[in-house]
């Protein structure tokens, strides 16, 4: 599954990481209900996220500063 271009409205929380508020995908925003586990590779800064539609992967890009969605696959799927 491939990764979409997505607007993420965030906040930085003391430790300089980027904590999720809400999504705009495809014209829809998406308030974020919870945040789960995060890591980080060398494609970015990954975190899960649980929104009404289901449980999402964000990506942000530290390369070219943009953020990246993996929309939820299966029943969840919005």
């Amino acid at each position: 599954m491939s990764y979409h271009p997505v607007e993420v409205h965030y906040h930085t929380d003391p430790h300089g990481r980027r904590v999720p508020e809400a999504f705009v995908w495809q014209g829809q925003r998406y308030d974020v209900l919870s945040t789960g586990r995060s890591w980080q590779d060398e494609c970015g800064e990954h975190v899960l996220v649980q929104s009404a539609g289901g449980v999402y992967e964000l990506m942000f890009d530290r390369q070219v500063l943009t953020w990246w969605l993996k929309p939820p696959v299966g029943p969840q799927m919005v």
